[in-house]
Formats: structure tokens, C-alpha cells, sequence
């Protein structure tokens, strides 16, 4: 019984040193500059560098792109841009005219009634103007122009004088528009400007082309606004329905270029109260800071006058942030300039 435990105690030695033999190479490769055992060089070595390759893969690596800037640009093509002024305006007769009657007295018949067409040197009624107990005396009234009735008609009785009109005529079938414009804006309008004028009362209709006739000589001092008369171009365009006295919408053309450089307002950049853009140099992938003068400023577009060459290529997005001078990654390229006609 004794030599049996012998015999497996010395078996079990054996195998254990067996094991920690083949374990050898192992340790001795997990160690830093530990020497291997010959023939376990080059496995171990392939091993380590293994390690070392997933260990350098596992670190942060400088990303070049990161770090420059990202803009969008657009490059300047000649095109047109439009300055307009918006006011309120109001669609009136080109002519009205009171009628009065030749003499004093009571009306004794009217042919006419509020929206009557009448004729020039039509006869619209009559006046008698015998005292009582005088013989009767008619005396007609006559229109000297042409038009529409657009006043109350007095009735039948009703006592007139010469110095009272009986009523007013106005040309509904010539119309013309009244606005006021601020003072700041009196030196961009002048006679043979041209506006669009939408009617309210029509919002779905195509807006109708006019042309300034008059200027009023003077300022009204209250409200700080010059009077203007405009006609329109094409009366016959108007929609079915328009009348005197109608509200209207006016867009007053105050400047056009129709070959300017471009690009939003949002692109433009004030330094000290001077206006200055970035222009990209496409060789070196620099963006330079530029002084400009600004022209026509309207719809959110920015006409550049000064600074900058037709083909150059201006930084409309990711500026802001931006130094004098920068090195920048382009990422779009905007085409046109959305709405600057």
C-alpha cells in the first residue's frame, strides 16, 4: 500500500514538471527583456509586436481635417439685383370735378343717380329759380366732363346755390395711386420711377406696373412724407372690379444693377463699421478677410462694388469664427445667390 501512494506521488511530480517546462517560453516572454529559450524567439517576437500594433491602434490619432475649418462659398458671377421701397398706397380717380348750378334756386328734376355714366355738356337736371309769385323760370344743369356720378344726388326740392356743388363726377375708367414717401427715401424717387402695385382686394392677381407722374413740391411737415401720383402702365390689365378709393401695395424700384456682384448679407462681416468679406484663394486653400463697398442692399442680398473681381470666390458659411487669414476646407459650393433679382 505504501509504495502504491509512492509510486503516484513521484508520477504526479513528473507531470508537473512537464507542465511547467512547455510553460517556460510563455513567462519568460511576458517578461521585458527577459532572454527566451532557443527556438521560442520567434514566436514570441511575432507575439509582441502583435500586441504593440493593437496597442497603437487603440490611441488617438491627429485628424488634419478636424482641424480646419469647414465653409461654403460661392463664386461671383455678374447678375442683377433690384432695391425696392415698400409703401401703402391708395387707387383714386385721375380726375374729379364738383358741378355747380348756373343760378340759385330748387331742384326741380335730377336724371342722375349715384354711379350714373354721364357725358360731357349732358344735361343731369333742372333748377327753377323763380321767386313766388315770379313766372317759372327753368334752368339746366350740365356736366363739363365725362365720368361717374360718385356722389349722394339731391333730391327733388331741395334748395341749391351757386356756391355749392350738387354733386361730383370722377373718371372711374382712369384711375391713379397716391402714396407718401418718407423723407430719408425722397432722393431715390423721381419722376418716371417705376413700381408694382398689388391691390388687396385681389391678392391672387398679378401686380400691375405704374410709373411716378407728380411729385409734390413740398414735405408735409407732420408726417415727414412727400405725395406722390403714380399712373399705370397697362389700366387695362387691372383686375375686373377695381375702384377708387381701394388699398394698395406698392413696391417703389429705387435701384438696379443689372451686372452686380452678389452674395448674401449674411456673407458680409462689419469690422469698425466697414463692411469686409472673406475671399477663398483655391491654390493655397487660404481665405484672406477683404475690405468692399456695398452697393444695392435688398431681399437679403448684398451688392459688392469694390474689393473683389467677378470669378473670385467669396465664404458665405462657417466665417464667423474665422481669423484674417485662414486655412479652410470648402464643403459646398453655393450656386447663385437665392433672391438677389
Amino acid at each position: 500500500m505504501g509504495k502504491t501512494i509512492w509510486i503516484t506521488v513521484r508520477r504526479f511530480r513528473v507531470v508537473f514538471a512537464l507542465l511547467m517546462l512547455s510553460a517556460l517560453p510563455l513567462v519568460l516572454a511576458l517578461q521585458p527583456g527577459a532572454a527566451l529559450p532557443p527556438g521560442t524567439e520567434g514566436n514570441s517576437g511575432q507575439a509582441a509586436d502583435d500586441r504593440q500594433k493593437a496597442s497603437k491602434a487603440n490611441l488617438p490619432r491627429p485628424n488634419n481635417e478636424q482641424s480646419v475649418p469647414s465653409v461654403a462659398v460661392t463664386r461671383l458671377t455678374p447678375q442683377r439685383i433690384i432695391e425696392y421701397r415698400e409703401s401703402t398706397a391708395e387707387i383714386r380717380p385721375a380726375a374729379t370735378v364738383d358741378i355747380y348750378s348756373d343760378t340759385s334756386g330748387v331742384i326741380v328734376e335730377m336724371k342722375v343717380c349715384t354711379g350714373s355714366r354721364v357725358e360731357r355738356e349732358e344735361i343731369i337736371g333742372t333748377v327753377d329759380q323763380s321767386l313766388p309769385g315770379r313766372p317759372y323760370l327753368p334752368t339746366p344743369i350740365r356736366v363739363s366732363m365725362s365720368g361717374t356720378v360718385v356722389s349722394n344726388v339731391p333730391q327733388p326740392g331741395t334748395k341749391v346755390s351757386v356756391h355749392e356743388p350738387v354733386l361730383r363726377i370722377a373718371t372711374t375708367d382712369r384711375l391713379e395711386i397716391v402714396t407718401h414717401i418718407p423723407e430719408r427715401y425722397i432722393d431715390k424717387v423721381a419722376r418716371g420711377t417705376r413700381a408694382m402695385v398689388r391691390v388687396e382686394a385681389y391678392p391672387d392677381s398679378a401686380p400691375s406696373g405704374a410709373v411716378v407722374r407728380e411729385l409734390s413740391p413740398t414735405v408735409d411737415p407732420r408726417s415727414r412724407t412727400l405725395e406722390a401720383l403714380l399712373e399705370f402702365e397697362r389700366p387695362e390689365l387691372l383686375p375686373v372690379g377695381v375702384r377708387p378709393g381701394m388699398f394698395a401695395r406698392l413696391h417703389l424700384l429705387t435701384g438696379d444693377s443689372p451686372q452686380a456682384l452678389v452674395v448674401p448679407q449674411s456673407a458680409v462681416l462689419r469690422r469698425s463699421g466697414k463692411p469686409f468679406v472673406y475671399v477663398l484663394n483655391r491654390l493655397t486653400g487660404v481665405a484672406e478677410l477683404r475690405e468692399v463697398s456695398l452697393g444695392i442692399e435688398s431681399n437679403g442680398q448684398a451688392e459688392l462694388v469694390n474689393g473683389v473681381m467677378a470669378g473670385e470666390e467669396v465664404v458665405v458659411r462657417g466665417q464667423h469664427m474665422l481669423p484674417d487669414t485662414a486655412a479652410v476646407r470648402v464643403v459646398e459650393t453655393v450656386i447663385g445667390t437665392n433672391g438677389g433679382t
